[in-house]
């Protein structure tokens, strides 16, 4: 349900950013259309970030209540160090810029930056829901109080 729900949420707000961005911008700006048209293309994709986001956000819930935190914490602290940031310092910034120079870099900016951040949280969202799906859960024994 949290996927569906959260996948409706965002393609609706993407698909109503060229009405609801231009109130972010100051229409006497010569910018302004520039930034509407970046601002709907990153909606887009943070709308398949939601979609992701609701197998993250209910598999790790559902893990955290039956008692299954070793594995997920592990499985986001791997993904977040050896996916998302240098996948996000490759695809944001420019040769020659950011912090390390061994990583290829791409120059997309922050439609990169947000990139790297769909491309984590559906690898860190489908793991989960895996995890979840596989019934390990039931085989943890939780103490008594």
């Amino acid at each position: 349900m949290s996927v569906l729900y959260m996948g409706a949420v965002g393609v609706l707000l993407a698909a109503a950013g060229p009405w609801v961005m231009p109130f972010f911008t100051n229409r006497a700006d010569p910018q302004a259309a520039d930034v509407v048209a970046r601002g709907c293309v990153l909606l887009w994709i943070a709308a398949g970030y939601q979609l992701f986001d609701g197998f993250n956000i209910s598999s790790s819930a559902c893990l955290r209540g039956a008692g299954d935190v070793r594995l997920p914490a592990i499985m986001v602290l791997a993904l977040s160090w050896l996916l998302f940031v240098p996948l996000a310092h490759s695809l944001s910034f420019a040769p020659g810029a950011g912090w390390v120079t061994w990583l290829p870099q791409f120059a997309l900016g922050a439609i990169g930056g947000w990139s790297a951040a769909v491309a984590y949280v559906c690898c860190l969202g489908l793991m989960l829901f895996f995890r979840w799906w596989s019934g390990a859960w039931r085989r943890i024994a939780l103490p008594l109080t």
